[in-house]
């Protein structure tokens, strides 16, 4: 809901499908992709498009993952910019519900470039 100043309650929808392929007797594809569109983004007069994809690669206890995101944002004073993001990432099950990953991003974000490279240690609960 739109609060004082905002210029009106943020809109929109998102459309998304996913398909998957068992390439083997341990691997699959994964391949994913979703379109946003919004208005009155933030409560401000401007309208935003996100749109991404992706795909996974499994194979026995590897995970390997390429996706993007691009986000076009039309400004209501006038004007556009555009930012993306690219990620990769390699993940390797350990077993007993553990894993590690690591990961990189190529991200441009208002003319700023940005590459984290990142190490990530997981657990998965069973219930």
């Amino acid at each position: 809901a739109a609060g004082r100043g905002d210029a009106g309650d943020e809109n929109g929808f998102a459309i998304a499908a996913m398909q998957e392929w068992e390439t083997g007797d341990d691997s699959k594809l994964v391949v994913i992709a979703e379109f946003a569109p919004l208005w009155n983004f933030e409560g401000t007069a401007d309208s935003i498009i996100y749109s991404s994809a992706g795909i996974a690669y499994q194979a026995g206890p590897w995970t390997a993952v390429v996706s993007g995101t691009h986000r076009w944002r039309d400004l209501a004073s006038g004007g556009a910019w555009h930012d993306y993001q690219l990620q990769t990432s390699l993940e390797y099950e350990l077993g007993h519900g553990f894993s590690v990953a690591v990961a990189h991003e190529f991200n441009r974000a208002q003319d700023a470039n940005g590459r984290p490279l990142g190490v990530r240690g997981n657990y998965r609960f069973e219930f």
